[in-house]
């Protein structure tokens, strides 16, 4: 039980050995955050984790036990650099048009010589170095140094601070989401599953979920600090924007490669874009429970929708800017995120085709069903023991 999770990535952070262009500012910001996020989303329960920053240059990251109760969860360096240039991009997009790119790679009904030929496509250059999961140690800083190279330094500080909190809500949504397994004791219930596949599935958007409740909660509790000070709706509105187009920044940049929905059909994961869904109507749940569900319309539903429509539209901006037709689509992301009843929507061009085609209702509502099997797993063997019931659904499935 007693093992040192620090060896699996690459050590605790020494900012010291860090080359000499990496911004540290921002990865100081994140180890405030994550000294705080531990001890708060532990507060009471039996089970908790402690976030550090690791000296790793991964992608991903996850919780290791090192306690019979205690875990850790080393957070990867090299993700905040990724992130950060990842933001720096797309700024350079925000002025841009909006536009939908509609897809047909996507929903999969593509003649298969012409989806293959779209699968074979390279990312667009500056992405794939900054999401390529291959890409570590010593290679992957002297790839981010001509990197850097491209970006020029952003001298606003007031637009700094805005990118520097994207990359903040995104790793917040990582953080979350890894210790949602903790808190929910996954590792328990994955094997009551009536398959393994069907647990870890089930596992995977529960801690979506969960990730999009104590999104809200953090807002609400540390950003805000709603108890000791008055906020407004425009301060609300912000956050929502912001840790919305956060969320997209996780979801829709490293799982490119597969990005037609028929290549999750039996993945554990669901499909980004309904992950994207299913967790960002658990956070304007959390926000309804607190101001009201009226108010929360205006400073937290479309503030929210906006988020995630500029990441989307930002990226079919630089999609189109390096070439549709030569490189592969750089967002696994689809559609952005809509807080209505999907029979209000009419967001997919196909929506007249057979009922085989994807949409944005199967998607979430698979994402839904998908949980609530997994909630019914959970109240039969632990209980209500996460502050409170889920309310996934609770928009689209009244």
């Amino acid at each position: 039980m007693n093992i040192d999770p620090w060896r699996w990535c690459d050590g605790e952070l020494d900012l010291q050995s860090l080359p000499a262009w990496v911004d540290r500012s921002i990865i100081e910001t994140i180890q405030q955050e994550l000294a705080v996020l531990g001890p708060w989303l532990s507060l009471g329960r039996i089970r908790s984790v402690t976030f550090a920053l690791s000296n790793s240059t991964a992608t991903h990251f996850t919780c290791y036990r090192t306690e019979s109760s205690r875990w850790l969860c080393p957070v990867p360096v090299g993700l905040i650099v990724r992130l950060d240039y990842l933001c720096r991009l797309l700024e350079t997009y925000g002025s841009h048009q909006s536009i939908h790119m509609v897809d047909g790679f996507f929903h999969g009904f593509e003649d298969p010589e012409i989806a293959e030929k779209h699968a074979a496509r390279p990312l667009p250059v500056i992405i794939r170095n900054i999401v390529d999961k291959d890409l570590r140690g010593k290679d992957f800083w002297t790839k981010m140094i001509t990197v850097d190279s491209q970006f020029p330094t952003v001298d606003d500080k007031e637009v700094r601070a805005k990118l520097v909190d994207r990359v903040k809500y995104a790793l917040l949504y990582f953080c979350m989401h890894e210790a949602a397994h903790v808190f929910r004791m996954h590792d328990e219930l994955i094997p009551l599953a009536s398959t393994t596949a069907q647990g870890r599935r089930g596992a995977e958007v529960d801690a979506d979920v969960t990730a999009g409740r104590y999104l809200s909660l953090y807002c609400q509790e540390l950003d805000l600090d709603w108890r000791r000070r008055p906020f407004t709706d425009d301060d609300i509105s912000e956050k929502c924007w912001t840790y919305s187009y956060g969320v997209c920044l996780v979801l829709g940049s490293f799982d490119i490669e597969r990005y037609p929905l028929a290549n999750f059909s039996s993945d554990d994961y669901l499909h980004p874009t309904a992950r994207l869904m299913i967790t960002l109507s658990e956070s304007l749940y959390g926000w309804s429970a607190i101001i009201g569900r009226d108010v929360a319309k205006d400073c937290c539903y479309e503030p929210s929708a906006r988020g995630s429509n500029a990441y989307i539209h930002r990226m079919d901006a630089y999609w189109i800017d390096c070439g549709v037709s030569q490189f592969h689509r750089p967002t696994a992301l689809y559609f952005p995120f809509i807080p209505w009843a999907p029979e209000e929507l009419a967001l997919s061009p196909f929506k007249e085709a057979a009922q085989t085609v994807p949409s944005l209702y199967t998607m979430y509502r698979e994402a839904v069903l998908c949980r609530n099997a997994f909630e019914e797993i959970f109240e039969q063997h632990i209980g209500y023991g996460d502050r409170a019931k889920s309310n996934a659904g609770h928009y689209f499935f009244r």
